[in-house]
């Protein structure tokens, strides 16, 4: 594992991630990304009566955004594990993530974000980076389900090469 990514949308669910993954960071001595992602909304795209533009210019989100994720590692005090600027990706969050991603990478998820509908209807960000990204991910429950006490480590394993390498490999992220 060369750095730990962690996918913030600013949620309760990613923020517990994000402590998480910066544990396994800073217990593996590699640094921590923080990445976010936005879309334009699909209304944004209907012309205006008045000729308005609704959304901000891109540039202003992603100026926003990269301001937020720094601030955030203030507050989160990560600053020993976060060695580069936040990158702000346009586009769905999975595939910003997915287009990051490299094998030595370690992908760090909240189970819950603020998509829920969204995610019923196209599919969840975590479902789809642990299907599709070439790293380790880490799906992180919500801090309530943190609280009921350890539970069990999930690997799926598909009968690939490296479905080996997926059961072995959480024991060295577990106490």
């Amino acid at each position: 594992m060369e750095r730990v990514v962690a996918g913030v949308d600013f949620s309760e669910g990613s923020l517990v991630a994000l402590r998480w993954a910066a544990g396994v960071a800073r217990a593996n001595g590699v640094p921590l990304l923080l990445v976010s992602a936005w879309e334009h909304p699909w209304w944004s795209f209907a012309p205006s009566p008045l000729g308005i533009t609704p959304v901000p210019a891109a540039e202003d989100i992603c100026s926003v955004l990269e301001q937020q994720l720094v601030e955030l590692v203030g507050l989160e005090d990560l600053g020993d594990v976060v060695k580069s600027p936040p990158v702000v990706g346009e586009g769905g969050a999975a595939g910003v993530l997915l287009e990051l991603l490299g094998a030595n990478d370690f992908l760090v998820l909240g189970s819950r974000g603020h998509g829920a509908t969204r995610d019923t209807l196209l599919g969840s960000v975590s479902t789809r980076c642990a299907s599709l990204a070439p790293c380790p991910v880490a799906v992180v429950p919500t801090a309530a389900a943190a609280q009921r006490g350890s539970g069990p480590v999930v690997v799926g394993v598909d009968g690939s090469a490296n479905a080996l390498a997926a059961v072995r490999w959480p024991g060295a992220c577990t106490d």
